[in-house]
């Protein structure tokens, strides 16, 4: 899961291409790290003394563990360590990457330290995402509450359940809110109980193939079409996590909770509240949905647009709107950018930057402006620049963020816009 995140990270900070991305992670499904790179990566030895156990094993044509306890390079108990982390996904990734050429270890490194900060994430929370922790994966990713038990095992059983028997491949997507939303293809799933809530669980896809062939990946048997085969093969993978799920929560106490069989629906639409979390599988898209009676309808969801070049500020900003309902279709790291993707996709409000290459925000706003002049305008300054501030309003912003970035403040900006 990790180098599902990590991957296109690389890509989008110009450090791999698309092609070079897209053939690490086919070429990563099928590789093991060297027992010498992983025992330098952990630190427990140099360099120096794997490439010569590395040399000797080539001579010699034995282990590299068995040579380096007999050369006192590691211990037995040092060995069994590695041979357990010798699947490590992110080490895999790196071993990779340099034996190709694409990235040297120090870039790679350095990259992941972007990422971790970018993630906004504890260095021990950022060690479990790279040991494909699932629980950090939906706590930090998809930014779930792990305090509802129902929702938070069902979904745990369904990533554990699907990387066991449909695809390793998984990537988790940042759950957000919407409603009415019409799927292709929809497996509905209902739990109720006296004693934790009542859910209805969607496994939803708009893409056909990337059905029958998740069908195909867990019935072992070739599926071409959602007909009454491949229907069965996607609604007894939900019965076999309902199921997971029943005999989980009970050994919790949890002893009530009655799951129904699953039932599919073509071209549905979805109109309640729902909670959806983005699953990425190596071989198309689908998203888990979850209908809670109980929550209220969904806030007057908006589209977004971010336009700084900060990553970081980008993030930011990206995660406090995301979190409040709304949507952010696109990013932009100069005026320019953001003006020709403010043209093409017309979103409700786009943020802009005061201070950018290219074109700034202040020629940006008037672009905007001259395009619509009736455009949401929010822009984001540094402390100290107040004459660029009152440049931008009196050209016609309609409000302005300082940083440093505040939840607060941004959600009360937005507000007083809606």
């Amino acid at each position: 899961m990790f180098n599902q995140i990590f991957v296109p990270f690389l890509v989008e900070e110009g450090l791999l291409t698309k092609e070079q991305g897209k053939e690490i992670l086919e070429q990563q499904k099928h590789a093991r790290i060297r027992m010498g790179v992983l025992a330098v990566e952990e630190k427990m030895m140099t360099k120096e003394n794997a490439d010569h156990v590395n040399r000797l094993q080539a001579l010699h044509n034995a282990r590299f563990g068995d040579i380096a306890v007999a050369r006192g390079y590691l211990t037995a108990d040092q060995v069994d360590i590695l041979l357990s982390k010798q699947a490590r996904e992110h080490i895999v990734l790196k071993q990779l990457i340099t034996d190709k050429g694409y990235i040297t270890g120090d870039k790679f490194d350095l990259a992941l330290g972007t990422l971790k900060t970018a993630l906004g994430v504890s260095y021990d929370d950022f060690v479990l995402l790279q040991d494909r922790d699932v629980e950090a994966f939906m706590h930090i990713i998809a930014d779930m509450d792990s305090t509802d038990t129902v929702l938070w095992e069902y979904i745990k059983l369904f990533v554990n359940t699907t990387i066991r028997f449909v695809d390793r491949e998984i990537r988790i997507g940042k759950a957000y809110t919407a409603s009415n939303i019409k799927f292709k293809h929809t497996v509905w799933q209902r739990s109720s109980g006296e004693t934790d809530g009542e859910f209805t669980f969607v496994l939803a896809t708009n893409d056909t193939s990337a059905a029958c062939n998740f069908g195909s990946a867990y019935g072992k048997v070739p599926i071409d079409a959602m007909d009454e085969d491949g229907q069965d093969a996607v609604k007894e993978f939900l019965n076999c996590v309902g199921g997971l799920l029943t005999a989980d929560l009970e050994n919790k106490q949890v002893k009530s909770l009655m799951i129904d069989v699953p039932e599919y629906q073509k071209d549905h639409v979805l109109s309640q509240s729902l909670t959806i979390i983005p699953i990425t599988l190596s071989f198309g898209d689908f998203y888990l949905t979850v209908i809670d009676p109980t929550k209220a309808n969904p806030v007057n969801k908006k589209r977004f647009i971010m336009v700084d070049d900060s990553k970081i500020a980008r993030h930011l900003l990206k995660t406090i709107v995301e979190d409040a309902g709304h949507e952010v279709i696109a990013e932009a790291s100069n005026g320019l950018d953001g003006y020709d993707k403010y043209r093409a996709l017309k979103p409700d409000f786009i943020t802009l930057d005061v201070t950018m290459p290219i074109l700034n925000g202040i020629e940006c706003l008037k672009m905007i402006l001259n395009a619509n002049d009736a455009a949401n305008v929010i822009m984001v300054t540094s402390v100290g620049k107040d004459s660029l501030v009152a440049e931008a309003m009196k050209i016609g912003a309609k409000a302005v963020i300082v940083k440093p970035i505040e939840k607060s403040e941004v959600l009360s900006k937005i507000n007083a816009l809606l």
